[in-house]
């Protein structure tokens, strides 16, 4: 894949969050118009919710005041979203992007160095991106990729368990919120974490290609002490590192509980 394709591909996976995280304040706002009393909203609060939504009642609450209810509502779902999104567009997926765009090009020059000088300038390019990556994950591994990580497992499980197993028992409105979370999990799980394996992956490429080059070079023993000393790149999450099995163990680790939980359902 070429790096245009690559990058335009991290442009429409950011906005594609970013058209995400607009588009759940205004399912909200269908779904409370059509059910105003859904909980937790604050309109199920009222002990007298279901005769407020009906006609007679709907003057003496006040039009007004349900319109300002709803519309506190929706801009409060409207911050949480797109602060909470803001952290995966433009702290994860750009990070990610950037890392790759960096090994790509450096694999491109590994290809084109013929010579030992440029063997060392490319190995301390290699060191550089060491500190990036240890800067990248010391601000990730202790607070977003945790959170993102349990967040979007939980949505995964919850919402296609509501859809499988409840749907019969929701309204429309609030099943199209539960399939839009679904959706938009299931993108993280299997999009995100991939592409943050792709770092690992790639890494263990480009050090591979090093001792490939390193064959026929002069300063063998050096430039082979120089190559031992680089560590093989990752996202890393606690103690380890997401590599390609990653995606596939979270949505193993998803099948299990929905699979689980709709037995229990059953019988």
């Amino acid at each position: 894949m070429s790096s245009c394709l690559v990058e335009e591909f991290h442009k429409m996976l950011i906005m594609l969050w970013e058209f995400s995280s607009m588009l759940f304040p205004f399912l909200v706002l269908g779904m409370l118009a059509y059910s105003p009393c859904s909980p937790p909203f604050i309109m199920s609060m009222f002990p007298n919710c279901m005769e407020i939504q009906r006609s007679e009642t709907l003057q003496s609450f006040g039009l007004w005041t349900q319109v300002g209810i709803q519309g506190f509502q929706v801009w409060l779902w409207f911050h949480n979203t797109y602060a909470g999104t803001f952290w995966l567009s433009f702290i994860v997926q750009a990070g990610i992007a950037c890392l790759l765009s960096y090994l790509r090009v450096l694999a491109r020059d590994i290809c084109k160095t013929q010579t030992e000088r440029g063997m060392e300038n490319r190995l301390k390019s290699y060191r550089s991106f060491q500190v990036l990556e240890k800067m990248f994950n010391a601000f990730l591994k202790a607070r977003i990729l945790p959170a993102l990580l349990i967040g979007t497992i939980s949505m995964n499980i919850l919402s296609v368990f509501v859809c499988i197993s409840l749907h019969g028992e929701i309204e429309i409105s609030g099943l199209l919120l539960f399939l839009a979370l679904g959706f938009n999990a299931a993108l993280v799980n299997i999009i995100t974490y991939t592409l943050a394996s792709t770092v690992n992956t790639r890494s263990t490429q480009i050090l591979r290609s090093f001792r490939t080059k390193m064959v026929g070079m002069r300063r063998k023993s050096e430039l082979r002490r120089q190559i031992a000393s680089c560590s093989v790149l990752g996202v890393q999450f606690g103690s380890n590192f997401i590599d390609r099995g990653t995606p596939l163990v979270i949505q193993d680790f998803c099948l299990n509980p929905i699979v689980s939980l709709s037995l229990l359902v059953v019988n």
